[in-house]
């Protein structure tokens, strides 16, 4: 192999290396099990999770019920549940919702 040849490869090389080490510096990863060391959530050690997090996040504001007071009941996820919740009169989903969300006893 001729000296030109191994600076050749030797240029390719360092190249890739730099290109590799560039990315690795300037990158971080949003999985939360990469940011996870015990002490905390990984998506609060994240800071690019904390920087974007509101448009890598969607919230559903669409309720089903005619009270938005009464949207709690679209989030059951036992469906049976779901069904009797809905099915309750207006003034006992009220008084459900009095008790279980605005603190009343």
């Amino acid at each position: 192999m001729s000296e030109e040849d191994i600076q050749d490869i030797y240029a390719f090389d360092l190249n890739v290396f730099r290109k590799n080490r560039t990315e690795f510096q300037r990158t971080q990863p949003l999985s939360e099990s990469s940011c996870d060391d015990g002490t905390e959530q990984g998506e609060s050690m994240s800071a690019l999770l904390k920087k974007f997090s509101s448009v890598l996040s969607v919230c559903d504001k669409y309720s089903f019920q005619s009270d938005p007071r009464f949207a709690w009941g679209d989030e059951m996820e036992n469906d049976e549940l779901y069904r009797k919740i809905i099915s309750l009169p207006k003034r006992d989903m009220d008084l459900l919702t009095l008790i279980a969300f605005e603190g009343y006893s």
